[in-house]
């Protein structure tokens, strides 16, 4: 909401938080943002972000002073602050422009066709993204499970799933808190390595085929620029390696906890 106030034309005094004094009418002070015009021209926008300070009739007190006395000019009156551990509204989506989180969590094994493996495995992930808007965001993502399978003396290797693409992320809420969803179409590799069958060594594989992933949680921003990140995430699609015909479905679903960072 905006409060009008009434100012004698070009009497009043902006400065910039580069330093920079402007001589001008001040119409409106809103919370985010100061309008004002210089003479007769047209409405102009600042941001309280850019204003270091301003002050009403501050030239008519300078020009009705008799020299002998020193000017007194009125009290300047400095913009809202926001607290770092609140910010505002307005501060994280106009001055928010790229997006980064490291995350890491345990994730559901899926299944594999040629054995039994259940229960959970270490998962972590990398995300980077532009801002659009304030509420959609548009970059890249990887994600990353790794497990140690044993099947006893039988057979052992170390499945290793890792997922590539393009994501989108939406956020939706007020103020620190958000709720978030992201969708994501890349490409999923399997490798199997360090695998040993009845005591002897045999070749690592990998093995590549299109999927997804999809991810939905809330965050909060606990200070301007960093804050936390609680998601529950699924890698969808499957990966056949055609030469010794075994299949990975890595669709278990998994929780991650992640450090962001908006600058």
């Amino acid at each position: 909401m905006f409060c009008t106030l009434s100012a004698q034309q070009n009497l009043d005094l902006i400065v910039t938080s580069t330093g920079d004094s402007i001589r001008c009418s001040i119409i409106t002070v809103g919370s985010d943002e100061i309008h004002f015009r210089l003479g007769a021209g047209n409405l102009i926008t600042i941001r309280q972000n850019d204003v270091s300070s301003y002050a009403y009739n501050f030239f008519s007190v300078l020009q009705t002073e008799t020299p002998a006395t020193p000017a007194t000019p009125p009290p300047v009156v400095s913009p809202p602050v926001s607290s770092p551990a609140s910010p505002s509204a307005a501060d994280m989506s106009k001055r928010s422009r790229f997006y980064m989180m490291i995350s890491s969590g345990a994730v559901d094994f899926g299944s594999v066709s040629f054995g039994d493996v259940g229960g959970l495995t270490f998962g972590g992930g990398l995300d980077a993204a532009f801002f659009l808007t304030p509420w959609l965001k548009a970059g890249g993502k990887f994600s990353v499970v790794n497990a140690n399978i044993d099947f006893g003396d039988t057979y052992t290797y170390n499945d290793m799933v890792m997922f590539y693409g393009a994501a989108l992320h939406g956020s939706f809420g007020k103020g620190a808190f958000k709720v978030n969803v992201c969708a994501s179409a890349g490409m999923i590799n399997w490798q199997l390595l360090n695998r040993v069958q009845e005591g002897s060594t045999i070749d690592n594989t990998s093995s590549t085929s299109a999927g997804g992933l999809f991810s939905a949680g809330v965050s909060y921003r606990f200070a301007k620029n960093i804050g936390i990140d609680l998601n529950v995430q699924t890698i969808m699609g499957s990966i056949k390696n055609e030469a010794e015909n075994i299949e990975r479905k890595p669709s278990g679903t998994g929780a991650t906890v992640g450090l962001f960072f908006i600058f």
